[in-house]
């Protein structure tokens, strides 16, 4: 049995970010780690959404192209030029499926200036609201002066009932300095980021759900 004790030299804050920390860092220490555990879900992308639309030179919405149902085509472009290039991405047959069934829907994709594409998530209509934003947004939350401005719109995600977005929320976070984290508020309950950490799965979002339990000051 192991005692958390409450270390008298600490102020209260203090005593009760400790403890979280403490009671987190049990639960990944007694957390099983499969064999051969999938790296997708080892290791959180380089870089977040917010800095992978900045740093493009297009993104764009794209569908399975008519002539060719396993290809991309573009079908608009949300930022920067035209390149009239598709994704050299294979639709895959869950998604060629839920495009079928939903005309409206689309992926995301970003072009670096390398010419490299990276696929970003489903734009559907619980999504496109975000991204809308982000287009508007995105170059200025990669700066110091927008941090406090990401950081709040994201923190807001937290709650959302869409898994994509709460998980999206997690990263942006995990993007930024601690010293914009510790002054902002976040949504998100003690028993949730407790539960992120007993989930092989979400085991990427274990280090922002231990620095926001630690930030937590409720009782």
């Amino acid at each position: 049995m192991v005692v958390i004790e409450r270390r008298p030299d600490l102020p209260r804050g203090s005593q009760k970010t400790f403890a979280g920390i403490a009671l987190a860092s049990l639960l990944l220490l007694g957390a099983p780690v499969p064999v051969a555990a999938c790296a997708f879900h080892a290791v959180l992308p380089a870089a977040t959404l917010v800095e992978d639309i900045a740093g493009s030179v297009e993104v764009i919405a794209a569908r399975p192209s008519v002539t060719d149902p396993f290809s991309y085509e573009p079908i608009s472009v949300l930022r920067g030029e035209a390149s009239g290039l598709g994704p050299p991405y294979i639709v895959d047959s869950v998604t060629r499926a839920r495009l079928a069934r939903n005309p409206d829907e689309a992926v995301l994709f970003a072009r670096g200036p390398d010419g490299s594409w990276t696929r970003l998530f489903m734009l559907d209509e619980v999504t496109r609201p975000f991204v809308e934003l982000l287009m508007n947004r995105a170059d200025i939350w990669v700066t110091p002066e927008g941090a406090v401005e990401r950081r709040d719109l994201v923190a807001g995600l937290l709650s959302h009932p869409d898994e994509r977005l709460r998980a999206i929320a997690l990263r942006e976070l995990d993007g930024l300095p601690y010293d914009v984290l510790r002054d902002g508020t976040y949504p998100i309950a003690p028993s949730d980021l407790l539960q992120i950490l007993t989930d092989v799965d979400q085991m990427p979002f274990a280090p922002i759900s231990i620095l926001l339990l630690g930030l937590d000051d409720s009782d």
